[in-house]
Order: C-alpha cells, then structure tokens, then sequence
C-alpha cells in the first residue's frame, strides 16, 4: 500500500486529499516544464501532421503510413496524459475547463479514427 507522502499541508492545494506517493510523482512529472514544453511540440507537431494529411488528401493522393502512425503515437501519449491527470485530480479533474477540452478533443480523435476504421471496410456492419 502506498502512504501519504507528504503532510497535507505541503501538498498543492488543487490536489485531493489524502494523496498517496504515486499521485504526487503523477502530478509532479505531469505538471512539470518539461512535460508542458513536449506537450506543446506534440500539439505543432500534430498540426503539421495534420496539414501535409490535408493537402495530400486534397490532391488526390493516398495517406502516408508514417503519418498514421505519428498520428497514433499523438493519440496515445494525450490519452495517457490525460489517464494520468483523472488518476491523481479523481472528481476534481472535470472542474477545469482546459482537461474537459482535452477530453473533446481526444474523443473526437477516436470517433473519427474508428469512423475511418468502419468507411475503410474494416468491420463489417452487416447482421
């Protein structure tokens, strides 16, 4: 079992109470500069991504598989940021505007990745 690791009082008052070490680790690596700093090249990086996936397909031209697969790697790492932030805010993650944005825009990644999955014939829809 983890235990506290620091008195209530020095822990960061946007945390929940009791908080347990790996919580306070979580917020630690999740709210640090670094973190923040590739979060940011991540979002420009997808951006970028986002933008040669668009003029390729205005052109008629078929999808790059690298692409995808950065596509994929972007997903996963916001939706394992954002895992990270339910596990150490619990309720008090939906408070904030910002992480209910997030939640929007990683959803609407899955529903468009799985509307992709099911227009390529990927499954089948047939009963």
């Amino acid at each position: 079992h983890d235990v506290p690791h620091r008195p209530d009082s020095a822990v960061p008052s946007e945390l929940p109470r009791p908080l347990w070490r790996c919580q306070l680790y979580i917020y630690t690596a999740v709210s640090s500069a670094v973190a923040e700093s590739l979060v940011v090249i991540m979002i420009l990086f997808s951006l970028v991504s986002i933008t040669i996936e668009t003029d390729r397909d205005a052109a008629g031209a078929e999808p790059l598989d690298a692409l995808k697969v950065c596509d994929a790697i972007v997903l996963a790492t916001f939706t394992a940021e954002l895992v990270c932030k339910l596990y150490v805010f619990r309720l008090r993650f939906f408070c904030s505007t910002m992480n209910m944005l997030d939640v929007g825009i990683v959803a609407s990644d899955y529903f468009m990745l799985v509307l992709e999955l099911l227009s390529n014939g990927a499954f089948s829809l047939m009963f």
